[in-house]
């Protein structure tokens, strides 16, 4: 069933190391994500390019707010870090009903990349 109030949040990546070695790192992201992400995250799924160089993330959340706490939790975790060492973001998109602390959370980053914010207009899930 749809809920109306949950987001989506669709990130991509450009990986700079070998295959094998990405998708360890997102394999293990992954877990670390269902361990110790925050509990209202529903959805947590990494899609990789038969190169191995590029990688999105689909991730849904309870609702917008959820977003926010959930990067304030894990803002300092290293594996995110090690990331960043071996990546860079290429683009960003928010999709589904955003708040006022979500636009302001967008708002104060300074994303090296498109952003792109989405409303619903129509659809159905079966």
């Amino acid at each position: 069933m749809l809920n109306p109030k949950q987001l989506t949040h669709i990130f991509e990546a450009k990986f700079t190391k070998p295959k094998d070695v990405t998708r360890d790192f997102i394999e293990r992201l992954t877990d670390k994500m269902n361990a110790d992400g925050h509990p209202d995250m529903i959805e947590y799924s990494v899609y990789l390019n038969d190169a191995g160089d590029r990688a999105t993330f689909i991730i849904r959340y309870k609702d917008a707010d959820v977003l926010v706490d959930h990067h304030d939790l894990i803002s300092g975790w290293e594996i995110l870090a090690e990331g960043q060492q071996m990546s860079r973001p290429v683009s960003s998109m928010f999709v589904g009903p955003q708040t006022p602390r979500l636009k302001d959370w967008i708002q104060s980053k300074s994303f090296p990349f498109e952003i792109g914010e989405f409303g619903r207009v129509a659809g159905f899930v079966r």
